[in-house]
This record gives C-alpha cells, sequence and structure tokens, in this order.
C-alpha cells in the first residue's frame, strides 16, 4: 500500500505565545481517517498503540481492539480496520504493517520537531 502523503509544520500562535505542530494530509481523501488516528490518536500513552501492533504482527496476539479519543482500530496480522468514533466518516481498512510503519515514522516526525 502506498498512499502519498505530506507532512507539514505549522505555528500556532496565541498572543505571544507560538507553537509549533505537525500535519499530515494525504493525497487521496479517503486516507483522512487515518490522518486524524496519526494527529490525535497515535500519540496517546507514549505511543502505546506502536506495541499493541506489534504483538499482533508477531502472532503474540492474534488481534486487537485498540482505541483513542478520535478513532477505534481493529487490529489483525495482514488488515486493520480504522474507524470514526465521532463524525461517523467512512472506516477504511489498512495493511497492518503499513499502519505500523507509518505510526512509527509519525513518531519520529514528532520526537523530531519537539
Amino acid at each position: 500500500m502506498s498512499a502519498i502523503y505530506q507532512i507539514k509544520t505549522v505555528t500556532l500562535t496565541h498572543k505571544n505565545i507560538e507553537k509549533k505542530r505537525l500535519v499530515i494530509t494525504f493525497n487521496d481523501q479517503s486516507y483522512e481517517l487515518v490522518a486524524d488516528y496519526l494527529m490525535a490518536d497515535a500519540p496517546l500513552l507514549s505511543f502505546e498503540i506502536i506495541q499493541v501492533i506489534e504483538a499482533v504482527l508477531n502472532g503474540q496476539n492474534k488481534a486487537a481492539k485498540w482505541a483513542g479519543n478520535r478513532t477505534e482500530l481493529t487490529i489483525n496480522p495482514d488488515t486493520s480496520i480504522i474507524e470514526d468514533l465521532f463524525e461517523q466518516k467512512e472506516a477504511i481498512s489498512v495493511e497492518t504493517n503499513w499502519l505500523y510503519e507509518m505510526t512509527v515514522l509519525w513518531q519520529n516526525q514528532l520526537n523530531e520537531l519537539n
């Protein structure tokens, strides 16, 4: 699976305080929920989701369910489903290896920013 994406840094300003944030967008709008997951939920609990996905990929667990503030993931060895908890955006099925790689990439990008 190869979804083309862009990662950019935006600067938020309030009074004299500036804060930088990363934003990821995908060229294919059907991946909007993946972007929501990465920006809102993946960083929760110090990227706990990475260990959850690893446990499924290495066979330690057959499957896993994980929910963040914005999305819910059903993780299987081959494919995973990301569902929206609020706006009822259409769920998306992605390859689990790709989801893992994107989550690690996002973690690394955030670490570089901070």
